[in-house]
């Protein structure tokens, strides 16, 4: 019974070399705790320089989305991570994850400008990195680009002669962003870890327009303490002959139609 046991437990300790010498990962269920021991944080940051430029990207933000399609484009990503195959598709987001990310993000797309996209990043409740990414409106559709995905680092531009280690999967009515390869005779290829969802473009009505601080009038007094300091300036210039008495009088109407 002993050396049974003890089997067992050699056969427990080894399956995780085992499955790491393959090449192959734990189901995500497995890796990733459930979502009330997850941490989500959401905000605002600027593109990098040069990479709107880059891309060719034209910004349409501060954005006032309906939480439905948020949660809906969120729902409709799936990835597929590789090991001796490409693995059967996954949702990025869970349901729990969508319900609670998607108004995080909702209230991001409001706050950010035509400089900046909404960053947010999903960790363990120990600290640990699980997914991180980024999205951002355009005329062509509401964009989603991520650099981590179950713990798996990804530059977004980076093709790899390797081959992906994992790669995002397009449903029905989304598209890869594109880039061309001058270094390869100027050949399009998709940016897998970068889609859009074209169905989702700006409306009008829902650009938010942020309210522009009142100016700041200078009191009265500094006003006129200005004024007095130029005139006096202007006397002196006559009193030394440095200007006519007609440059005088024209000048001294400049000034004090500011008063």
């Amino acid at each position: 019974m002993f050396f049974k046991n003890k089997r067992l437990l050699l056969s427990v300790v080894a399956l995780p070399a085992v499955l790491l010498f393959f090449g192959l990962r734990l189901p995500a269920a497995a890796e990733n705790a459930s979502t009330d021991k997850l941490q989500f944080h959401v905000g605002v940051a600027p593109f990098k320089s040069g990479e709107r430029e880059k891309y060719r990207l034209q910004i349409t933000q501060p954005y006032a989305f309906s939480l439905k399609a948020i949660q809906w484009s969120m729902s409709a990503l799936g990835y597929q991570e590789r090991a001796v195959s490409w693995s059967k598709k996954k949702r990025v987001f869970d349901n729990e994850t969508v319900k609670i990310l998607g108004p995080m993000i909702l209230k991001k797309f409001a706050e950010a400008d035509a400089n900046q996209r909404v960053v947010f990043k999903v960790l363990s409740s120990s600290g640990g990195l699980i997914t991180r990414g980024d999205t951002f409106l355009t005329p062509l559709g509401l964009h989603w680009r991520f650099a981590v995905m179950n713990r798996v680092k990804r530059k977004i531009d980076d093709f790899s002669v390797m081959g992906d280690s994992w790669k995002l999967v397009l449903r029905k009515g989304l598209t890869y962003k594109k880039k061309m390869r001058r270094d390869l005779n100027n050949l399009v290829q998709d940016i897998s870890n970068w889609v859009v969802f074209p169905k989702i473009r700006p409306v009008k009505a829902r650009l938010v327009k942020k309210p522009v601080p009142p100016s700041v009038e200078a009191p009265a007094n500094e006003i006129s303490g200005r004024i007095k300091k130029r005139l006096r300036v202007l006397e002196d210039l006559r009193k030394e002959n440095l200007i006519s008495d007609a440059e005088y009088k024209k000048k001294r109407r400049e000034i004090l139609q500011d008063f």
